[in-house]
């Protein structure tokens, strides 16, 4: 999870996703640019978790147009047995509800300051 710093209307932090299909999954995998089978399983897996709203994207914003969370879901597909979608939507889903970000607050001189607690502080929120 990183920050972002965006634009005057950003008030959403987001997430993305990388997807990378392995040989050892299938032979017929090829190594490089992704296929048209990685982006449209990047695809379904992106609008299946945006449409859900698992994850709360408004608590995801630290400071209004300025700074955001960015949550980044990496799937390696290690074996290619058939349903590719639901499992690795299952896995994106586990991933999000067991994640935790850090608790953050502003300080500093302005208030402009972002303060990212360690978890022995403070409890990690859920993104969700």
């Amino acid at each position: 999870m990183t920050f972002c710093i965006g634009f005057e209307h950003w008030r959403y932090g987001f997430g993305f996703h990388l997807i990378e299909f392995s040989r050892m999954a299938d032979p017929s995998f090829e190594p490089g640019s992704p296929g048209e089978s990685v982006i449209k399983l990047g695809c379904v897996i992106d609008r299946g978790l945006r449409e859900s709203r698992v994850v709360d994207t408004e608590s995801l914003c630290i400071l209004s147009g300025k700074l955001v969370w960015a949550i980044r879901v990496d799937l390696h597909i290690l074996d290619n047995g058939g349903n590719l979608i639901d499992a690795a939507n299952i896995v994106a889903l586990a991933g999000l509800l067991t994640f935790r970000r850090p608790k953050c607050s502003l300080g500093g001189e302005n208030g402009q300051e972002v303060i990212i607690h360690p978890p022995e502080d403070r409890k990690r929120e859920p993104v969700w």
